[in-house]
């Protein structure tokens, strides 16, 4: 696939700690909102509405800036409907409802942040930023331009770590592991956090969305919701084309499963199932129950 770097302007804005950068206003919730890991000093860069951080800036954490533009523009043009839904959209309020609760989201910005955050590759999470009411409302609507963050594991990436992008590939040369990972890992990943921050954005005027925000902090719905994240994007990855099977055959096998196997003997499965695409499944795996309807 071809294509150009040069359609955004990239620009360093030095070695700073997050509020100097101008990017965030007067926020000032980091330790509250359980952001220790972004309040760090960082190498930051930005890229039209993307953010992106490094800890380090020696050759690696530059060529990791690369790849992270290479796969917004990936996303951007082999994946536009993912990338409309997910990133776009988001950028604007839904103003339609809200039909559940009195406000609002909008993406600000989106954050591509290399540190070492995640348990294995990648994590997510929304930096909620208030904003005042919308005007001429009643009641009024709260409206919140917040940024999304995508932490992408910097050391886990290298091909090496056995959480990391290694036994995803299962090169002999963890060269080959990074390289794989970033050439095609990396766009899934942002996409799979993005969907993540997602359900954080849409769950005020979407009746797909709410009842998964509702759900998040009962017992093992974690693993109903990563479940469900996997199955919508490798679906429509695999429907769309492009990627290796390596990934999904991964974590279909060592996520996905376990997780099912976790909600069985929780006896959660069949209620967590019906969040989603409220089908009564009758397979086994209850595996076409796990989608989220957005690319519809």
């Amino acid at each position: 696939m071809r294509f150009l770097l040069t359609r955004k302007k990239l620009q360093y804005l030095g070695h700073k700690f997050p509020n100097d950068t101008g990017l965030f206003g007067t926020y000032n919730n980091w330790y509250p909102d359980k952001l220790d890991h972004l309040t760090w000093k960082a190498h930051f860069y930005t890229y039209g509405d993307f953010i992106i951080t490094t800890k380090q800036d020696q050759a690696i954490d530059q060529k990791n800036v690369y790849y992270a533009i290479r796969s917004i523009i990936i996303l951007q043009e082999r994946y536009p409907e993912l990338y409309e839904k997910l990133i776009s959209a988001t950028k604007t309020y839904i103003t339609d409802a809200p039909a559940f609760v009195p406000l609002v989201n909008a993406n600000q910005k989106f954050w591509i942040a290399f540190n070492d955050n995640p348990a294995y590759i990648s994590s997510n999470n929304t930096i909620f930023m208030y904003r005042g009411t919308l005007p001429n409302t009643n009641p009024p609507i709260a409206q919140w331009n917040n940024i999304s963050v995508i932490n992408i594991h910097d050391i886990n990436i290298l091909g090496q770590s056995d959480l990391g992008s290694k036994p995803i590939y299962n090169a002999s040369n963890p060269w080959k592991n990074y390289e794989l990972h970033m050439t095609e890992g990396l766009p899934v990943s942002i996409a799979h956090e993005m969907l993540h921050n997602y359900i954080d954005y849409a769950y005020t005027a979407d009746k797909y969305i709410l009842p998964i925000k509702l759900y998040r902090g009962k017992t093992n719905f974690i693993y109903a919701e990563e479940n469900a994240v996997i199955h919508t994007l490798y679906s429509y990855f695999i429907k769309k084309g492009g990627l290796l099977s390596n990934q999904s055959n991964y974590y279909y096998k060592t996520v996905f499963e376990p997780n099912i196997k976790i909600l069985n003997r929780g006896h959660q499965l069949k209620a967590y199932s019906k969040i989603f695409y409220n089908l009564d499944s009758k397979s086994e795996d209850y595996k076409s129950s796990f989608l989220i309807p957005i690319f519809e």
